[in-house]
């Protein structure tokens, strides 16, 4: 079942499937992402009405139309700390949580990173061996300047050790390209959420000078902003978009002094 607004840049994804009277919604995720309830919601709300369109009996008619159960699952295999399963609920993003939810949907998370879940990746080798083959290319990734050559260097590697062997040799140049690709994306992310911040930056300058000069101070900056600011460099730094040295030039600061401010809160 293929859905028409499941994009990854240019390429639309298969991402569901009817078995044995079940819908089987699969997301295969790098990133963690806690509104996958609502988008699951919204592609089988999608799925339901083609279904129904579908046959002979009215939606306002008398007659129950049978649904196929739905079965919303991400596999992670991200860099985040996470355990090997766990849900996200719908009904965690409702605004008034006093009240009993009127919908839910629950998405399960599978972590397939390399060292988890081994019941599953004793049942299926070929994800044990994809699960090997991320493990590798970040390993290798690390080690190498230029990202084609370690990507290459990590294919040889895999072939030369089984892993994803047949894969790899028929489909070596798509496999590369893939993984040349997800970089890119990676880096098109990081490169938005730095201007964003550069942005966010720049408005909180202007607004803190005008504080400044109300309250008689001089560096621009009210107490509040530039407690903020540095979370905001902080968070930045821990999750790998700009280097510790990046920010605390950004924040008027020594790296040292800086390290320092981040390990006290």
């Amino acid at each position: 079942m293929t859905l028409d607004n499941a994009i990854y840049i240019s390429r639309k994804n298969d991402l569901a499937f009817l078995l044995a009277g079940s819908i089987n919604m699969y997301e295969h995720q790098s990133t963690l992402n806690p509104n996958m309830p609502v988008r699951f919601l919204i592609y089988l709300a999608q799925e339901y009405q083609l279904l129904v369109e579908s046959t002979d009996k009215s939606l306002y008619g008398s007659e129950l139309i049978p649904l196929p159960t739905p079965q919303c699952v991400v596999f992670y295999n991200g860099t985040a700390d996470t355990p090997d399963e766990y849900e996200l609920r719908l009904s965690s993003a409702f605004s008034n949580q006093d009240v009993e939810p009127a919908a839910e949907v629950v998405v399960k998370v599978i972590n397939i990173n390399y060292g988890h879940n081994d019941h599953l990746m004793q049942g299926c080798e070929t994800l044990s061996q994809y699960a090997q083959f991320v493990a590798v290319t970040r390993e290798y990734a690390n080690k190498y300047d230029n990202r084609e050559e370690a990507m290459n260097a990590a294919i040889e590697y895999c072939i030369g050790h089984g892993i994803l062997e047949d894969i790899l040799r028929k489909h070596r140049s798509q496999v590369l390209g893939s993984l040349l690709e997800e970089f890119d994306e990676k880096k098109y992310a990081r490169t938005l959420r730095e201007e964003g911040y550069e942005a966010g930056r720049e408005e909180g300058y202007v607004s803190g000078r005008k504080e400044g000069y109300a309250s008689g101070r001089t560096d621009g900056l009210s107490e509040g902003e530039s407690k903020g600011s540095f979370s905001m460099l902080a968070e930045l730094v821990n999750d790998g978009t700009i280097t510790i040295q990046k920010a605390a030039e950004k924040a008027g600061m020594d790296e040292v002094a800086f390290k320092e401010k981040m390990n006290e809160q």
